[in-house]
């Protein structure tokens, strides 16, 4: 005790100079480790909590891109679903306009249950595949709207 006693008589400047710096690093990591840490769990945190209850399991896919197919219309179809974002592809054939598929694709929603409706926003991709006059337009539907808005050079 005396031994400290005697250090703080002699070098209190320097002492308080040690504990506040340390003080300071302290602090920095505190703030600072939170931010680097690799913290478990999913990337998307709890925006996907309920997810499982509404899957969109792969025959609702099938049954979208067998609707799409059946128009006659479209040389591809895909679909893919990230998070709660369900995106369709489509290739329109040679000589079809995309708005003629962004007419019916309202009618693409009757595959989904009401459930997947107001939890999933569902984008549809439309394109051409034509060199001369290529032509896309996406359409975007939240899981708070009834139909789907297209961009505007639909």
């Amino acid at each position: 005790m005396n031994k400290i006693k005697k250090l703080w008589k002699e070098n209190k400047i320097t002492v308080l100079f040690v504990i506040v710096i340390i003080l300071i690093l302290l602090v920095l990591f505190l703030m600072v480790f939170p931010l680097y840490s690799k913290k478990s769990g999913s990337d998307y945190g709890n925006r996907l909590d309920g997810i499982k209850e509404v899957a969109i399991k792969d025959s609702v896919n099938n049954e979208i891109e067998e609707y799409f197919k059946s128009t006659g219309k479209t040389k591809s179809v895909s679909t893919n679903l990230k998070g709660k974002l369900y995106n369709i592809n489509i290739t329109v054939n040679e000589g079809i306009d995309v708005n003629e598929i962004a007419d019916i694709s309202n009618d693409s929603l009757s595959k989904f249950s009401e459930k997947q409706l107001k939890f999933y926003d569902i984008q549809i991709f439309i394109k051409t595949d034509n060199e001369e006059n290529p032509r896309s337009i996406v359409g975007y539907k939240n899981k708070n709207t009834d139909t789907f808005i297209w961009t505007n050079n639909k």
